[in-house]
């Protein structure tokens, strides 16, 4: 074995032609799909399937549908946790936890459809204002 060290009962070629290779497509494998399953998951969708025109996000958590673009505005009603949101257009408005943006939404529980503000930091949108969707 001329050139090849042996450390710890693996020689320095082994180590660089089987175990090196294996764990960096490893680590690759792992940092993409990462990458590209945030990236995918924070945007708004088609609602097409929803017999609606225009985006749709889902709510992160459960949110109150407001008169308008402040925690002032008075509750409507509460869209509960993941529930899909048409959206209709965005505003400025009050600032919670740093982003101004605020979503002209509408929803549909059992019973009937709801209309209103949402904040934008707890609305899965990507980047505020989202793309693609027009400004009050």
């Amino acid at each position: 074995m001329s050139g090849n060290k042996i450390v710890n009962g693996v020689s320095s070629r082994l180590f660089r032609c089987f175990v090196f290779p294996v764990l960096s497509l490893v680590f690759v494998a792992v940092f993409s799909f990462s990458v590209s399953a945030g990236t995918a998951a924070a945007e708004p969708y088609p609602c097409g399937d929803r017999g609606e025109t225009g985006l749709c996000a889902d709510n992160l958590r459960a949110l109150n549908v407001r008169t308008g673009p402040a925690t002032s505005y008075t509750a409507l009603s509460r869209a509960p946790e993941g529930k899909s949101m048409a959206i209709d257009c965005w505003s400025f408005g009050e600032s919670i936890k740093g982003d101004n943006i605020w979503y002209y939404i509408t929803w549909v529980s059992s019973f009937d459809g709801h209309s209103g503000f949402v904040t934008g930091y707890y609305l899965n949108t990507g980047p505020d204002p989202a793309p693609g969707i027009p400004q009050c």
